[in-house]
Order: structure tokens, then C-alpha cells, then sequence
């Protein structure tokens, strides 16, 4: 662009200098001479070729252009400025061109352009057109001053270039700078917060230091697993060492109000409590809603202790005298506590007097407890999950990459995030190519115009739909796509984006039109000959022709021939859908070329002597690998075409020749030929040169297109050669195999 812009601006100096010379030659011209000759001047002359020439340059220039007096009043603009602009030449011309400047430019541009003009320096400004329509663009002037042969200004000639995709990544790079410096500004505020926060947790923790150390030690342990079963045991065991205690336990509540020890540390000397069952009654209503409010309890002796009084014969057979207990308190979903266990400290040598900072410290360890023991499981719940998740993935990527349709997500702003190979198949594009907008170049552009309103609709209303669309493949092609998307919600009904997925039905498509096709060719086809036959049987059945026995034997006779085509069309029809569908596996031998042309021959010889013509064969005595009865097939109906498409007396050829590596076979008559622009379609379905070909002819429009597959499927081409008026030549191949399969 900057190369052309370059050359651009060379190109109008050097006009501009040649508008020149030629003015001052005319002026020469003028002076030496007092009266004006009738025709033009020769300078005057130039000077028109050269104007046109600039114009011409202008009009083809991809930047705005504009040529003023020394007043600022515009005198030309080419095509392209009054695009940038919004305005037409005659609205451009003399003052008008400032109406296109956007008002809050006006004052500064005027300015400048004033300033440069008094001072005769050139012109260059940034500023908007403010086009009619509403839509702004943003373009860089420059003006050039143009002199006179005493350096005289007369005027100015400039360029405007469109600026605005520059303005609007300036823009953006602006917006992300105050974006980012927002983004600073909030987290340094947050650190600040947060460092306010931590600076008042260690003056408390300063305050409590010595009672906290223990506690944080035995956290510390707590939580250098996510285990259960290694935390509980790590608690029990740190605890007992701290409180100096001979026995401690874990006791996790059961759901129908009893309970069982989980974990236990205790002095060799003690009996062990683990997997042991408490009665119903030691833990009632009461108890219940006590340790619910996270309190602990100091029991001097558990032989008075009246929540406990069932208790006292298995305290005293585990030989327990004194007790501290702390409830180790969760939180359900919505906030409402529940008692999970109790960790609970024996004193079973000798009655102890417990403190409540003992206590208190017990607690802080089974709030402790309760933390580790809900990141325990969220854990393990995000374990379990995280594997539901690669296995969900798993299955999900197994099944996209192998699935028979394009598969798409796009977040909720449409940009595509995820493509599987299927979809980047269709497109022929990579998988960075895809993400972002990057989808959008590969579909067709009416239809993206179409579909990007209403995407904008379906994201706000969070609707999905289904579309046919029209895909550009890399390689230049264009496939015809159903594409389906539905929007993805999270539980609180929020768009997360989208799914979807693109199906290629071109083929479907293709093979509907040609099925379409078919049948109505089929129907018009069929309808004929049953038409005939019905008016013919209709009249005998009339008795009308009763006294006319000639007339009613043509009728036979037509109805006769009418089922004959019918038939013929009917097996003919048969005989391509198996070819087609390869349900007719070919029964291939070896055969003498020579003798499968004679028995052609043979065969269509009655037809050729009641036509008149005459039917010639040069016989190849060669072994060919082939299937005898379909390549028969073909011969016939090949030579029964010339036949009937060649005049009385003329001739017939069936010919074969040996190549390097097939056999060509060719069949030439001499008839009327075929026209050009039907040399590629004859071998199509029902294709006739004339429409009245089926009626006069006998023939079903099908034989062609039969011997077609027939040579394909013996792995060869079929083609025609043709001159009008003076015949035509099928010519078809058989490959010679190496070695048989």
C-alpha cells in the first residue's frame, strides 16, 4: 500500500509539472500570436491529454483525492474521496467538501488549513468525515501547494487516506491501557486490604503465641495430608503427647444417634476402645444441642456425670476417671451445624484436674479437626469428581474425534474454543485457524451476513437453532452444511456458551436433486407409452373401431409396441440400479475379442438389413480379461444406436485395436452426429439429442449411461467423437490385467 501510495504521488508530481510546462507554453503561444486560430492549439492540446490523463489516474487512485484554488474552494475530487467523505462531486465542489468534516474537527482543520495557506506550507491533518449516514471516518490529509511559473500559489492538490482500522487498534490498545491500569490499581488496593488484614491475624497471633504454638503445631501435622484416616490418626496421637493424657479418641457420631470410636492413642496399659458401640443413651437430645454450639466439657469424674450415667460401668471397665470432651462441629450446605464426633481425652490412672485453657486448646484442635476433616473430603469429593470429569472428557474426546459430524463449542460471546476433527475436515482449516472468529472466514458470506444478527439474538435470548449453511473449504469448494447449536446453562440458568454440531449433507443433497430428478424423468417417461396404451385399448374397449378391424389392429399394434418400450425401460432401469449399487458382481473369463464382436454383430444384422444399413466388422483376435455377456451388452447397444441414427445406405464399423496396455473398442457410423455441447451429457440418464428421439427411435434414454458403468467397472473409459452431419465414433477401453487377482 505505502509502495503504490509512493508511486501514486511521483506519478502526480510528474503531471502536475507537465500541466505546468504546457500552460506556460500556451502562454508563449498566446503572446507571439494577437488572434486565436479556429481549431485547438498544440499546447492547448497536450494540456487536455495530460488533464485526462491525471484525471484517469485520480478516478483508478485507491486513495482520496482533491485539487483546491488558493481559497480553499475545492475544484476536483476523484472517486475514491467522495466515498471516504459521503458526498458526491457536485456536493464536494467549492465549499462543499467542508460539510463533511465531523463538527468537532471543523475549527482545527479550518486552522491549519488557513495557517498553511497564508504561510504557503503544505498541509497534513488527522481528522473525520462525518458521512450522512451517521458513520464516521477517520483519514490522514496532506496537500501539496501548487505553483506558478513566478512561485505563485494557485492552489493545492492532496490525498486523503482512510485511517480508521488504525484508529480504532489505537483505540483499543488505549482501552486496554486503562483497562490494565485499572486491574492495578484494584489489585494493589487488594493487597493492601489483604496485607491490613494479615498485619491484624499476627498481632493477634503475637498476643496469643505461647498457647497458639502447640495448636499450630499439631495443625501444621493435621494438614500435611488430606487423608481421614492419617489426620484422625495424627490428631489423636499429637494430642495426647501435648496434653500429656493416657488415653485419646476419636468417637464419630452415627446417624441413628449412637456412635463408634474411629481413632484412639492410649497407654499399653489401657484397654482399647476402637470399633466399640456406645449404648443409645449416651448421647441425648440435650448433650446434643450443646455440643452443637461448639463448647467443650470438663467431666472432674464420669461417675457423676449426669448426661452419662449409663456410661458408668463401661467408663470404669476402660478405666476412666476423668474426661475432657470437644465436639468436632461441621456445617451442612445451608450453614445449620451438626455435631460429626467428638474428640475426647482420657484420664484413667488418677482422677486430673483439667483447666480451661486445657480445654479451650482442645477445642481449637477439634475446630481444627472440623477444617481438616471438610477439606478432607471436598478432596475427596474432587477427586472422585476430577475423575468422573477425565473419564467424562475421556469418552467425550473418544467419541468426537471418531464422531461422523462436525462438533463445536463457542463461549458465550461466540468465539469458537473447541473443534473436533470432523469440523476442521469440513473446512480443510487447523485448529488455530478455527478458534476465536476465525470460524466465520469459512463460512460463505451471504450466509454469515445472515446468521450473525440472529446469533446475537439466540446468545441474548439463550435459545438454540438449527440452519443450513454453506461452508468454504480451503481447497476452494463449497460444502452445504445443517448446522445445530444449543446454549450451554449452569444451574442458575446463566449462558455458558455453546455446543453444537455440522453435518456435511452436500452429497445428501446432490443425491436428492438426483433422485428428484429421476423420478420425475421416470414418471414422464413411464406416463408416455401408458398413455398411448390406454388410448388405444380404450378405444377398442369402446367398440368404436368395431367396424374398422385396420384401424383396430394399428391400435394393437401400437399398444403392443408401447408395452414392449415399457418394458425395455423397466429392465433397462433394473440393469443400471444394479450396476450402480455394484449388487452385480461381474463373473469375469478370458474371451477372444474377435468372437464377442462377431456375436454383437450378429445379433443387431437383422436390424441393420431392415434399416439398410449396412454392418461391417474387422474382428481383433486378442484374449481379453472381461465379463462376455455385459461387454456384448455394450457392443449392442452401442452399434443398435448407429443404427438407428445412421440413413438408409449407410454404414456401420465395429472396430478394435491393441495399445500398450488395453484394447480400444469403436463403433462409427455415418449419421447425423452429435453437437458439441451434447458430447459430455449423452451418456447421462435419459439424454436424447432430440426429444422426439424416444418416440421415433424406440430407445429409453438409458443405454448409454448402462454402457458407461459397464466400462468403468471393467476399469476402462467410454468417450465419443463427433462431427455434425457426418457421423460419430463411441470409443471405449478394456484394460490388459498383469495378473489375474
Amino acid at each position: 500500500m505505502d509502495r503504490t501510495k509512493h508511486q501514486l504521488v511521483a506519478e502526480i508530481e510528474e503531471l502536475r509539472a507537465e500541466v505546468s510546462s504546457l500552460k506556460a507554453a500556451l502562454r508563449d503561444a498566446e503572446s507571439e500570436s494577437n488572434q486565436r486560430n479556429c481549431g485547438v492549439s498544440p499546447p492547448e492540446e497536450a494540456l487536455r491529454e495530460s488533464e485526462a490523463r491525471f484525471r484517469s489516474l485520480c478516478e483508478s487512485s485507491p486513495i482520496g483525492i482533491f485539487y483546491t484554488d488558493l481559497m480553499g474552494r475545492c475544484l476536483y475530487t476523484n472517486a475514491r474521496w467522495q466515498e471516504l467523505a459521503g458526498l458526491t462531486l457536485t456536493e464536494s465542489l467549492e465549499d462543499g467538501w467542508s460539510r463533511a468534516i465531523h463538527p468537532d474537527d471543523r475549527a482545527a482543520v479550518f486552522a491549519k488549513w488557513n495557517r498553511c495557506v497564508r504561510e504557503g506550507r503544505d498541509f497534513e491533518k488527522k481528522f473525520r468525515f462525518l458521512k450522512p449516514q451517521g458513520e464516521v471516518c477517520w483519514v490522514h490529509a496532506r496537500a501539496t501547494a501548487i505553483c506558478n511559473d513566478r512561485g505563485e500559489v494557485i492552489g493545492y492538490v492532496g490525498t486523503d487516506e482512510d485511517i480508521s482500522a488504525a484508529k480504532l487498534a489505537e483505540s483499543v490498545r488505549k482501552q486496554v491501557t486503562v483497562d490494565l491500569k485499572q486491574l492495578n490499581q484494584d489489585l494493589e488496593r487488594r493487597v493492601q486490604e489483604r496485607t491490613a488484614e494479615l498485619l491484624q491475624v499476627n498481632a493477634d497471633l503475637q498476643r496469643q503465641v505461647s498457647r497458639e504454638k502447640l495448636l499450630g503445631i499439631l495443625t501444621q501435622k493435621i494438614r500435611q495430608s488430606l487423608d481421614l484416616n492419617e489426620i484422625l490418626a495424627t490428631a489423636v496421637n499429637e494430642v495426647r503427647q501435648i496434653l500429656q493424657a493416657d488415653r485419646v479418641l476419636i468417637f464419630q457420631l452415627a446417624s441413628e444417634g449412637t456412635g463408634v470410636v474411629v481413632q484412639e492413642a492410649v497407654l499399653p496399659e489401657y484397654p482399647i476402645t476402637t470399633e466399640m458401640r456406645f449404648p443409645d443413651e449416651s448421647f441425648s437430645e440435650a448433650c446434643y444441642k450443646y455440643y452443637c454450639q461448639g463448647q467443650p466439657r470438663i467431666v472432674l469424674d464420669v461417675a457423676a456425670d449426669e448426661w452419662a450415667y449409663c456410661l458408668v460401668e463401661f467408663m470404669q471397665s476402660v478405666s476412666v476417671k476423668s474426661k475432657i470432651v470437644a465436639p468436632i462441629v461441621r456445617h451442612r450446605k445451608n450453614d445449620s451445624p451438626f455435631v460429626w464426633g467428638l474428640l475426647i481425652v482420657h484420664a484413667c490412672a488418677d482422677y486430673r484436674q483439667w483447666q480451661s485453657t486445657e480445654a479451650e486448646l482442645l477445642q481449637q484442635i477439634a475446630n481444627q479437626m472440623a477444617i481438616a476433616l471438610q477439606q478432607a473430603q471436598l478432596h475427596h469429593e474432587l477427586q472422585i469428581e476430577q475423575k468422573a470429569l477425565r473419564q467424562s472428557e475421556a469418552l467425550f474426546r473418544s467419541l468426537s474425534d471418531s464422531a461422523p459430524v462436525g462438533i463445536f463449542r463457542n463461549d458465550p460471546q461466540g468465539q469458537c474454543i473447541y473443534t473436533n476433527p470432523r469440523c476442521r475436515q469440513i473446512t480443510g482449516a487447523t485448529v488455530e485457524e478455527m478458534l476465536g472468529d476465525g470460524w466465520q472466514q469459512f463460512i460463505y458470506p451471504e450466509d454469515l451476513e445472515k446468521i450473525l444478527p440472529q446469533r446475537s439474538v439466540d446468545i441474548t435470548e439463550k435459545q438454540g437453532r438449527s440452519i443450513e449453511l454453506r461452508h468454504i473449504h480451503k481447497d476452494g469448494s463449497i460444502r452445504l452444511c445443517q448446522v445445530n447449536a444449543a446454549p450451554i446453562l449452569s444451574t442458575a440458568h446463566e449462558l455458558l456458551g455453546f455446543v453444537g454440531t455440522v453435518e456435511d449433507i452436500t452429497k445428501r443433497r446432490v443425491v436428492e436433486q438426483m433422485k428428484n430428478e429421476f423420478i420425475a424423468i421416470v414418471s414422464h417417461e413411464l406416463r408416455t407409452p401408458l398413455a398411448s396404451i390406454r388410448g388405444s385399448l380404450g378405444l377398442l374397449a369402446s367398440n368404436v373401431l368395431s367396424n374398422d378391424p385396420e384401424t383396430a389392429k394399428h391400435m394393437l399394434d401400437i399398444a403392443a409396441l408401447e408395452t414392449e418400450r415399457l418394458v425395455r425401460l423397466v429392465t433397462d432401469i433394473l440393469d443400471l440400479e444394479r450396476l450402480e449399487s455394484n449388487r452385480g458382481v461381474l463373473e469375469k473369463q478370458w474371451c477372444n475379442a474377435a468372437t464377442l464382436m462377431q456375436q454383437a454383430v450378429e445379433i443387431l444384422h437383422p436390424l441393420a438389413t431392415e434399416d439398410g444399413v449396412t454392418l461391417e466388422c474387422v474382428p481383433l483376435p486378442v484374449q481379453i480379461w472381461v465379463a462376455p455377456d455385459r461387454l456384448i451388452q455394450t457392443l449392442v447397444n452401442l452399434l443398435s444406436n448407429a443404427i438407428k441414427f445412421s440413413s438408409v445406405e449407410g454404414k456401420v464399423m465395429l472396430t478394435a485395436q491393441r495399445q500398450s496396455n488395453c484394447i480400444l473398442f469403436q463403433v462409427q457410423d455415418q449419421g447425423r452426429g452429435i453437437p458439441p455441447d451434447k458430447l459430455d451429457l449423452v451418456f447421462g440418464r435419459f439424454q436424447q439429442i432430440d426429444s422426439s428421439d424416444s418416440r421415433d427411435k424406440g430407445g429409453t434414454g438409458l443405454g448409454l449411461a448402462i454402457c458407461r458403468n459397464i466400462v468403468q467397472q471393467h476399469g476402462g473409459q467410454i468417450w465419443v467423437e463427433s462431427i455434425l452431419n457426418q457421423g460419430s465414433t463411441f470409443c471405449f477401453t478394456i484394460p490388459m490385467p498383469l495378473e489375474l487377482d
